[in-house]
């Protein structure tokens, strides 16, 4: 019941704050839908999301730990506790990227141009936020990492440990580069990965899962009812970033980092089409043959149920 009641005060409070912020923060005069010919854009849709979503997440961990319902707060070594290292190392590493993100929205703003970060620089900002991330969960293991392999169990090596990590991260947060300018889609995405890792932490009793994913599938729905309102609110790189980065800190609370690979199987299939096929997009490839757009959204998003549902099946059975 007490997993139940996390799940609706997490979600329910990120909506709202969500919602409000997008009120204050999003200005409601630029985009007159009238006006088609505008072209404008507010690449910093997603800041409300991420700021909700993130304090939201924040507070109620920190309540839920004040209360008794978390792991003791320090270890004998006086490091936080493996869970509660994950748990806050996860929201810290979500904002550090959404910045990054948030840096690259404003750089295009700036220099009114389609281009922010150079990917060299982009890439570097990537691998710091992420070698801290996972430098700080190897530690809390006691130096001694492992990781999770359905229906295996886990593998208990430091190289697997650290290749797997980058690759999971890295893979994570760009996934956006392969449907850019496809926001609506990201963003169903989002909230089906969400829920069903709320319901993973469900099984496994994981509070900390629960309010992170429950929060996050809040703050999202909230963004994709308004964005009906504003389609040229988009939550640019900043808000794209900060979900796959939360999404990720939520598996690690679950210690199955790999199910990031079922979670985001469709862009592992539109990457692996973009390779044998010299960049060319999947989705635009089936656009092109004649299928309506919303039902090439349909597709990834009953794909994406299809997979999701494997990874709690999985979890379950584990």
């Amino acid at each position: 019941m007490s997993g139940i009641l996390l799940i609706a005060v997490s979600a329910a409070f990120s909506y709202l704050f969500t919602a409000l912020m997008q009120k204050i923060m999003i200005p409601q005069g630029k985009f007159d839908l009238s006006d088609n010919n505008s072209g404008a854009q507010f690449l910093f849709g997603g800041v409300p999301f991420v700021l909700s979503t993130a304090a939201v997440s924040a507070v109620i961990v920190g309540i839920n730990m004040a209360a008794g319902f978390g792991n003791p707060i320090v270890s004998y070594s006086g490091i936080l506790s493996f869970m509660n290292t994950v748990i806050w190392s996860g929201i810290a590493a979500a904002l550090m990227f959404a910045a990054i993100g948030f840096f690259d929205d404003n750089l295009k703003i700036k220099n009114n141009s389609i281009s922010g970060i150079n990917n060299i620089t982009m890439s570097s900002l990537q691998l710091v936020v992420a070698a801290a991330y996972l430098f700080l969960i190897f530690f809390s293991y006691g130096r001694t990492p492992c990781v999770y392999i359905p229906f295996i169990g886990n593998i208990y090596s430091s190289i697997l440990f650290w290749i797997s990590g980058i690759a999971v991260i890295f893979g994570s947060i760009n996934t956006y580069r392969l449907n850019e300018n496809k926001d609506k889609l990201l963003v169903y995405i989002g909230i089906i990965c969400f829920v069903s890792v709320c319901i993973m932490g469900y099984i496994k009793k994981s509070s900390g899962c629960m309010i992170l994913s429950s929060a996050a599938a809040g703050g999202l729905s909230a963004f994709c009812i308004f964005k009906k309102k504003f389609p040229a609110a988009v939550p640019g790189r900043a808000g794209m970033m900060f979900s796959s980065a939360l999404l990720l800190g939520c598996v690690y609370i679950l210690d199955c980092s790999l199910m990031m690979f079922l979670f985001y199987a469709v862009y592992i299939i539109e990457g692996i089409h973009a390779l044998l096929f010299r960049g060319k997009s999947l989705y635009g490839r089936m656009i092109s043959s004649g299928l309506d757009e919303k039902n090439v959204n349909l597709i990834y998003i009953l794909l994406t149920v299809v997979f999701c549902t494997a990874g709690i099946i999985m979890i379950k059975l584990g």
